[in-house]
């Protein structure tokens, strides 16, 4: 588990508690707020993610490539797509 310090600690709480105890954006699907930072919504075309850290920010969306190889697995899954035949050279 990473150790996140008590600045990054105190603004994923304030986040998180931000409207009287509950999480804000379970109710307004907006999660920004007065003395957050800015977390804009996500966009397929620009990814970012927020990040918890001293200097809280969103940015690029780690492990982007993984995440979308499992949403091409699950999407075949749902039968949605095929997946793409072996190419035979063993990789």
């Amino acid at each position: 588990m990473l150790a996140a310090s008590p600045l990054a600690k105190g603004l994923f709480q304030g986040v998180i508690c931000e409207s009287g105890g509950s999480f804000a954006p379970a109710k307004t699907g907006d999660p920004n707020g007065s003395g957050l930072p800015q977390w804009p919504a996500f966009s397929g075309k620009h990814p970012l993610a927020m990040h918890f850290s001293d200097k809280p920010r969103a940015d690029a969306y780690p492990n982007l490539e993984k995440l979308e190889l499992w949403e091409k697995y699950f999407a075949w899954r749902r039968g949605e797509t095929m997946l793409p035949a072996p190419s035979g050279d063993g990789q």
